[in-house]
Order: C-alpha cells, then structure tokens, then sequence
C-alpha cells in the first residue's frame, strides 16, 4: 500500500505531474494557477490530497486565504458514500457551488464479481494478439524497464498529439505499481504496457473499512503493437494478476466518461464492471 488510507486521495496529486504544489498540514494539493489584472483563478484536478476530515478543513482554509477571484475544484473517486456527503457539505458551507466537471466526472469500478475478463471478444483478440507477443506483469521495476515503457510513452504521446509527462512521475508510480506489459517473442522486448498504480481507499470511514484498489494511469503502445490487439492481453493478464495474485479488490478504470465520446469506451467497457460518479466539482466565485 503506498501511504495510509486517506480520505481524499488520487495519484494524479502527486507533485511529480507537474503544475504548482502546495503541502500543507494533513493535505497537499497540485493546482493550476493564472492571474490576469486582479482576477485570480486556481483550478485544482481531481484534488487535493487529504489524510482526514481536520486535512480537509485545512486545505479548504488555506485556499481560500489566497482570496481567488475564481476557484475549480474537481474532486476525485470516494467510495464511501456517507464520506462523501460530508465532504461535499464542508464545500456547500464554505460558498461553494456544485458544477460539471472539467475532467472525466465518472469511471468503471470493476470488481471480481462484476469482471468480464475472459469473454469471446476478449479471448479472440487475445489469441490473435498471441501470434507475437506475449503478456507478463511486472513491479518493482528496473531502470532499464522504465527506460524502455518512458520511450514508448513519449511515441503514444506524440502520436496522439500530447505533452508527455516527465520520466519523474513514473519513478514515482514505480513505489507501488503493477504493469502490464506485451514482450514481442523474437526480440524479448516491450513494445506496449498499461501502468497501474495500486492503493486503498475507504469503503466504510467509520469502520476504518477499506478497499485495495488499482488504478490505471498510464497506457501506451508502439506503432507495431498497436495493430496487434495488444491492449486485451495486456489487461486480461494485468486485471487477472491483480484480483488473483495481489489480492486487490477494485480495478479503477479511469478515462471512461460517456459523456465525452472517447473512442476507446466500447474496448472498457468489455472488460465490465460499473460505472461509477467522482465525487463532485466545485466552483466559487468572489467579484470582490
């Protein structure tokens, strides 16, 4: 587990992802900041970090002491619906309003009862993905393996036409990930992967109840494997490794909101599990 169960928590905080940082007393935050005359506009995604319900009412003290003429909050996935409530509330009693969100506002839980990991559209591409590669999950990774998964990283992002993180966030993930990678058979090299970061959440905060949950954070592919169905394989064994293997509970899906028409919804949602809300956007505006 990577640090004690907190109540709010997501991995794209980490200071590692870039943008202004900020660690308080039982919170951090990762936040985007513009100022223009006298208008000054925070947006904080899927944030902040907060170990307890005193973090909270911290972070919430100390963004509001910078006196932002705009603040965007869009906060991440809580399992625990009555922790919600509350979280939501100390957000409503400090004169926040609840918005869309900017990010995704939903993902899929999959969770082993609700899994579809070995139906026939899954096993028919991954057999035909098995003609050159075959599927290994990894941890504890080398510099070697970040090297080579970084590399490909940078090729999907330029492919796709997006400013890739630096190689920092994934020595950070590397703390406690598992990843799917695809090794092509003659030159036992990877040539694609699915990253994923693994941590609790609470499932009952007043039982200290919790859930083992891995996230998917990062996926990419070469221009060669990419055309070799390789992403069912990948997931099939590292969704398969997690539940069985690592004794997790929850796969976090993440980038699965059908209100953005993603091209790749129909390929996760054939995994199955449910989709499921964040835990809401929040927006206050002072004119004075």
């Amino acid at each position: 587990m990577a640090e004690s169960t907190q109540i709010l928590y997501d991995p794209n905080q980490f200071k590692e992802f870039g943008l202004e940082y900020y660690e308080g007393e039982n919170f951090t935050i990762r936040y985007q900041y513009k100022e223009k005359y006298f208008w000054k506009s925070f947006y904080i995604p899927y944030g902040p970090n907060c170990t307890s319900l005193y973090g909270l009412d911290n972070f919430l003290k100390y963004i509001l002491s910078k006196k932002p003429s705009r603040i965007r909050i869009d906060l991440p996935l809580v399992l625990d619906k009555k922790l919600e409530k509350e979280i939501q509330k100390k957000f409503l009693e400090k004169g926040f309003i609840q918005k869309a969100y900017i990010q995704d506002e939903e993902t899929i839980l999959i969770t082993p009862e609700k899994a579809s990991l070995n139906n026939k559209e899954i096993r028919y591409y991954v057999r035909k993905s098995e003609n050159n590669y075959s599927f290994e999950v990894l941890n504890n990774l080398d510099e070697s393996e970040i090297n080579s998964i970084y590399e490909i990283y940078k090729e999907s992002a330029d492919r796709l036409g997006y400013t890739p993180k630096k190689i920092d966030v994934f020595h950070k993930l590397n703390e406690n990930s598992l990843v799917g990678v695809a090794i092509d058979k003659e030159s036992r090299s990877i040539h694609a992967f699915v990253w994923g970061y693994v941590y609790s959440l609470f499932s009952d905060f007043e039982k200290g109840e919790t859930k083992k949950m891995l996230e998917v954070v990062f996926i990419g592919t070469n221009d060669i494997s990419r055309k070799s169905y390789v992403g069912y394989g990948m997931h099939q064994k590292l969704f398969l490794t997690a539940f069985e293997e690592h004794g997790l509970d929850i796969i976090n899906f993440r980038g699965a909101s059908r209100t953005h028409d993603r091209k790749y919804l129909s390929f996760k949602k054939s995994f199955g599990g449910e989709f499921v809300n964040f835990a809401g956007s929040f927006e206050k505006i002072n004119l004075i």
